[in-house]
């Protein structure tokens, strides 16, 4: 068994685990089911008479959808040189299904290889999306976790004969997890033991477990040991001190990548103060300090009219639920209205300039919704006209809030 990951965006990890990697030549496998394909059967040697990337996914996987439309646009970039197909376990009449309701899948003009066995048995894709090139030998020349399908490796892929050019940072050969600071610290007097590690993944598995005297917050952001250092779990505003900005994304730029971090008390359960010490270590270690202040801030809130009725639940089929924005089409099917809340407020703030909330009325929150709407830019009045069909619509309101100002 090998375990491998190739130029994925500036970090490393396990991200797959059959027997082929990188450098290895692939069988001449038969798939006896694609659909969107001319034959409606394939060998790897058919497809790989160009040069040719395998994208694997999976039905449930809404970032694996979510890339189709950018992996379509390159497929017709490069189609004279290259194909992408892609590879699912699921089932001809699931994926037939999803093509129905899913504007992404539907209008994709990939190759969808389905009830696929052999292949993820040789590659063992343990996350998704990923993707397998492959040169018309069947040699494979790199795997990569999504975001590295781009016109600069392409252009790379296409044009060279080894594998593709990865950086030193980033090669699995070259994998570095260091800066672990692990000693006995003193704040106010008390003792403890912290550990903070970076991480030099390709793929986190980020969480958090307490266990009497000892705190794990593990493979996570910066940002999210700030939010538990803070005691602010839930809160959505993070600003810069210095000029008031949204800071989320600049703690991100200023400290990339994951960190664990291992906090362990010497003195016992007692009075546990984790988030005090957390903070000490955050300022120790980053220079960052924050104040949380309460203020107002604007929100939409997504409510129904009087004749609001729910999706019937025994049409809906939890199995295919559908959620995306293309298109200038607000697609939502057979899933809740919660989720149709994160899909507007995405929409509302795709322009930038200051961030709008969307909260759903809890009244409604679990009830299904099966729409498909087009949305042209992002006003509140346009954004009703299309809801109201559908018997929703968005208020404007304000709402008390904590707002996390940090200063790094």
């Amino acid at each position: 068994m090998s375990s491998y990951v190739f130029f994925a965006q500036g970090a490393v990890g396990q991200v797959t685990t059959g027997r082929f990697t990188v450098g290895d030549t692939l069988p001449d496998i038969l798939f006896s089911k694609v659909l969107n394909y001319e034959q409606g059967a394939a060998t790897l040697s058919g497809l790989a008479k160009k040069k040719l990337i395998i994208d694997f996914w999976g039905k449930w996987c809404s970032s694996c959808i979510a890339a189709f439309p950018h992996l379509d646009e390159m497929l017709l970039r490069y189609r004279d040189r290259l194909l992408i197909t892609t590879v699912t376990l699921d089932s001809a009449e699931d994926v037939e299904k999803l093509r129905q309701i899913s504007i992404a899948v539907g209008a994709s003009k990939m190759p969808f290889i389905v009830e696929d066995s052999i292949l993820h048995k040789l590659i063992g894709p343990r996350m998704l999306p990923l993707q397998v090139w492959v040169d018309e030998n069947r040699v494979i020349k790199g795997i990569s976790l999504g975001r590295e399908v781009n016109s600069v490796k392409i252009e790379e892929f296409i044009s060279g004969d080894g594998d593709i050019r990865v950086d030193a940072s980033t090669d699995h050969r070259k994998s570095d997890t260091s800066q672990i600071l692990d000693s006995v610290k003193v704040y106010r007097s008390r003792k403890y033991y912290s550990t903070l590690r970076k991480e030099n993944k390709a793929a986190y598995s980020s969480g958090m477990t307490v266990k009497r005297d000892i705190l794990q917050l593990t493979e996570s952001p910066i940002i999210e040991l700030i939010r538990y250092a803070y005691r602010i779990k839930n809160i959505q505003w993070i600003k810069n001190a210095s000029d008031g900005a949204d800071a989320e994304a600049g703690i991100r730029l200023s400290f990339p990548g994951n960190y664990t971090y291992r906090l362990k008390l010497e003195y016992g359960p007692e009075s546990f103060p984790f988030q005090e010490l957390l903070m000490n270590d955050l300022r120790r270690s980053f220079g960052i300090t924050g104040e949380v202040k309460r203020e107002k801030k604007k929100y939409y809130v997504l409510k129904a009219q009087p004749e609001f009725v729910s999706a019937n639940i025994s049409l809906v089929n939890k199995s295919f639920p559908v959620s995306e924005i293309l298109n200038d089409v607000l697609n939502v099917r057979n899933n809740t209205i919660s989720v149709l809340g994160i899909k507007l407020e995405q929409y509302v703030n795709r322009d930038g300039g200051e961030y709008i909330g969307v909260v759903v009325d809890s009244r409604i929150a679990n009830s299904y919704v099966d729409l498909q709407v087009p949305v042209k830019g992002n006003s509140l009045q346009q954004l009703n006209d299309a809801l109201m069909r559908y018997e929703l619509y968005l208020e404007p309101t304000k709402l008390e809030e904590d707002v996390l100002y940090i200063q790094y």
